[in-house]
């Protein structure tokens, strides 16, 4: 974001680290919240997408980014009775990785490793009609190239091909810090998926309308996202 100047860069990062702060000493509060006291700190909106998508039989795709808590995403939608299957990378630090999969375990319907194996078990629970999370926000080195502000950045693209060639819905979805512990949790309508009958093209547009909500959400609330990641090349190489 070179339009900003070094106040409004360090005004983000100190917000960024309050954030990280939060979410961090957020994380075992949220695994113990039974359906009313997440109700009572997070409101939930855009409800009638994800019945909506429910209401064909059909697994659903749904995407965010690391904002806010993201763990509202899921912990909220499944208060209200619509769990979903986390697709996940392992933790480089092996007792962080137990510890976060042991306080999932309370609010997830279940965890998928990414790779093959995932991938099957990801197909699997699709065709059972459920629902399938990922976050979109972190590079994947063996992705395709999409621009990400206005940088060619590696993405994930399994999410649009799964869509195409089954002719599943993807829904995004975000959580917004709003006062303190206080979120917002928005799911937004499906994203319009192309038929041009060139599934590579099609796939280049479906990552291009990822990328761009997910830097909207950036750009509106830059503090909220966990800027730490290193998501783009180093084009000083």
């Amino acid at each position: 974001m070179p339009e900003l100047d070094m106040h409004q860069t360090n005004t983000i990062i100190k917000g960024m680290w309050n954030n990280i702060g939060r979410t961090f000493a957020e994380y075992p509060y949220i695994a113990r919240m039974d359906n009313k006291q997440v109700q009572e700190v997070a409101v939930l909106e855009g409800i009638e997408h994800i019945k909506n998508a429910s209401l064909s039989g059909k697994g659903s795709l749904f995407f965010t980014a690391h904002l806010a808590n993201w763990e509202y995403t899921v912990k909220l939608t499944s208060s209200y009775g619509y769990p979903m299957h986390i697709v996940y990378r392992h933790s480089n630090n092996p007792g962080l990785h137990r510890l976060i999969h042991s306080l999932r375990g309370n609010y997830l319907a279940g965890s998928i490793p990414k790779g093959k194996q995932g991938s099957r078990q990801m197909l699997q629970t699709l065709k059972r009609g459920e629902r399938v999370g990922m976050l979109m926000d972190q590079k994947m080195n063996n992705g395709i190239g999409v621009k990400f502000f206005g940088i060619d950045t590696m993405t994930a693209p399994g999410i649009a091909r799964l869509a195409l060639k089954y002719d599943y819905p993807i829904l995004p979805v975000r959580a917004i810090r709003v006062d303190g512990i206080r979120h917002k949790v928005i799911v937004y309508p499906p994203i319009p998926i192309p038929d041009s009958g060139d599934i590579h093209k099609d796939i280049d547009v479906i990552m291009g309308q990822i990328n761009a909500m997910i830097e909207g959400w950036i750009r509106e609330y830059p503090a909220q996202w966990f800027w730490l990641h290193n998501r783009w090349p180093d084009i000083n190489k």
